[in-house]
């Protein structure tokens, strides 16, 4: 299984908040949530579940299938 990164955009986004609300619910800096959501930044398990928690999302929204090519 691999991280889709551009998932936790679409997960805040399905809950239409903005990246200043969550920063500021998180206690982040919203330039720390832009590297989650384009994967310039790795995300902790404990971050993860709190980003779950906040959307209401499930953990297969965030994994997929890793393509060997």
């Amino acid at each position: 299984m691999h991280f889709d990164c551009s998932a936790l955009r679409a997960a805040r986004k399905k809950t239409r908040m903005s990246q200043i609300e969550v920063a500021n619910l998180l206690n982040i800096s919203v330039t720390t949530l832009s590297y989650y959501e384009n994967g310039y930044k790795d995300i902790s398990a404990a971050r993860l579940a709190q980003l779950m928690n906040l959307y209401g999302a499930e953990p297969t929204e965030f994994f997929v299938e890793k393509v060997k090519g």
